[in-house]
């Protein structure tokens, strides 16, 4: 991949910024925006790996700074449904296959 010039780099600096704050007054769309904006300058991949590193560092400052007005309470039991769901989806992957799937003749 070559290397991007010092206008590419401020555009997707000031696109990024610019996003942030439409999804800041609107609640959302900045990031549907910003992926338009990183298409039209790179490759797929690139603007994929980007645009999640943007929305993991924007979401993550987001739960720092609201952290201490967070309810604590129910927290913990959507984290225990969450690993029972995901669980139950990919038992059957750790075992190999699920009974439902395995030939009943083999």
């Amino acid at each position: 991949m070559k290397a991007l010039s010092l206008f590419v780099v401020a555009l997707l600096a000031f696109s990024t910024l610019a996003t942030s704050f439409i999804s800041c007054i609107l609640g959302m769309v900045g990031g549907m925006i910003l992926m338009g904006v990183l298409l039209a300058l790179l490759p797929l991949p690139s603007a994929m790996l980007l645009h999640g590193v943007v929305q993991l560092a924007a979401n993550g400052w987001r739960a720092l700074m609201s952290g201490r007005d967070a309810p604590r309470r129910g927290l913990s039991d959507e984290w225990v449904q969450q690993y029972m769901g995901w669980g139950g989806h990919l038992a059957p992957l750790w075992r190999g296959t699920s009974r439902a799937t395995r030939n009943p003749r083999s």
